[in-house]
């Protein structure tokens, strides 16, 4: 969803996927800890403001050849 719906916010997300809220949190934090996600606002300033959420393709695609390669050889 967010590689064609960047700047998409956590309810936009959960509403767009049908995914519950909770596991959208939780894939939005791994995904971020991992470096996926370009994040409009910085951890720790988010309480209370709109926080939305785009796929950093190039990391994504560079990953997944590299993924693809290992496996296939």
């Amino acid at each position: 969803m967010l590689l064609s719906n960047p700047d998409q916010t956590r309810p936009q997300i959960v509403d767009g996927t049908g995914v519950g809220a909770p596991t959208v949190r939780l894939a939005l934090e791994e995904l971020e800890r991992l470096g996926y996600l370009e994040v409009s606002v910085p951890p720790g300033e988010r309480h209370g403001r709109r926080v939305t959420y785009s796929v950093l393709a190039d990391k994504l695609r560079a990953d997944h050849a590299a993924l693809t390669a290992y496996i296939y050889g």
